[in-house]
């Protein structure tokens, strides 16, 4: 009830201590109406509490069958710090934010969540768990929350239920009636980066994790063709995640002039075993690079052409902590595409 009590504090602006933002300020945290939010308590806690009718000799009158995807790291909560930047003012403006994941979901909705309704009596409810990750590694897709009915395995249990053949039936493939234990032997990769730039990943074949443009510029949609791959971004943060199962190129390309920081994590049954980053190398819109990883110990080089005259001139080994001469570098390339005069040019160099 603690914790309940300090969310519910913190959505409702900590008594007064935060205001609510202007509608156009997506960096602060908003602050809820307080009557809609009692609202909304008082019915979750009705519906909660609601359990199907059984009959005198205590037998459900209603069958209640409830299916979770599994495997697929789904956001699980936000993590919010403070400013880790240097020089950087302490105020709600500028909080440093981190999704957290776990891998008890579909992608999009937590399993705790999809099976809640077994909270009273185990007896009355029948749950089964769709293994995602085992079925997109074996079969090389990326089924997720979205089109999770086009797996052909759930498709037959829904039949079997249907038909009322279930208890005659051995459970299809990659269906199971208890959750199923963290058994994945495959490594993934998970990569952090911190604008300004945009990031594409392409596998062997040429599947693609990014953005891709839809009809005109300024319209965009996700694709995420690598199995148990996603790719979020959170304000100015970028989060992609893939397997180790091939090598890929990742391509950046710069948006605005400034730095960027790229992180590489390697993650082994939920936890991080392996990390290495390109940390505060300069950019500007003309910037184009490339590297190459399967795991974080074979992470190639980044190779960069700061100006976009199709001639590399800088190549940054990944490292865990700043190299000063490496930024220096790609600053003297970012000074050099500036559109103001030489004079003004050479001596920003000299400096």
């Amino acid at each position: 009830m603690r914790i309940l009590t300090t969310r519910l504090s913190f959505l409702l602006g900590d008594s007064g201590v935060r205001k609510r933002p202007h509608k156009s300020d997506t960096d602060i945290p908003n602050v809820f109406n307080e009557y809609l939010l009692s609202k909304a308590v008082s019915t979750h806690d009705v519906l909660d509490a609601w359990e199907p009718a059984v009959d005198d000799s205590g037998m459900p009158e209603i069958e209640i069958i409830q299916i979770a995807g599994w495997g697929i790291d789904t956001v699980r909560g936000m993590h919010y710090d403070d400013c880790d930047v240097l020089f950087c003012s302490q105020n709600f403006s500028n909080l440093g934010r981190e999704l957290l994941f776990t891998e008890d979901g579909d992608g999009t909705v937590v399993s705790p969540s999809t099976v809640g309704m077994n909270h009273v009596d185990d007896s009355l409810y029948q749950n089964f768990y769709v293994d995602l990750n085992e079925q997109n590694t074996i079969l090389r897709i990326n089924r997720k929350h979205s089109d999770i009915l086009e797996v052909e395995d759930l498709q037959v249990l829904w039949r079997d239920i249907i038909e009322d053949s279930l208890g005659e039936n051995i459970l299809p493939k990659f269906i199971y009636s208890n959750k199923p234990e963290s058994k994945h032997k495959n490594r993934k990769l998970c990569l952090r980066v911190k604008s300004p730039i945009s990031i594409d990943e392409h596998d062997s074949i040429g599947a693609h994790i990014g953005l891709v443009s839809y009809i005109g510029p300024g319209i965009q949609y996700v694709v995420e063709q690598i199995p148990n791959s996603y790719y979020y971004e959170i304000g100015e943060k970028k989060y992609v995640e893939f397997d180790t199962q091939d090598e890929y190129i990742i391509s950046i390309q710069g948006l605005v002039r400034g730095s960027f920081t790229l992180i590489l994590e390697e993650v082994f049954k939920g936890e991080i075993i392996n990390t290495k980053s390109f940390i505060d190398i300069p950019v500007s819109p003309n910037t184009k690079g490339s590297f190459t990883v399967q795991t974080v110990d074979s992470v190639s080089e980044l190779i960069l052409d700061i100006d976009g005259d199709g001639i590399d001139n800088l190549t940054v080994g990944a490292s865990e902590k700043p190299d000063p001469l490496v930024s220096l570098t790609a600053l003297k390339s970012v000074v050099g595409t500036l559109d103001v005069y030489r004079g003004i040019k050479n001596q920003l160099l000299n400096k």
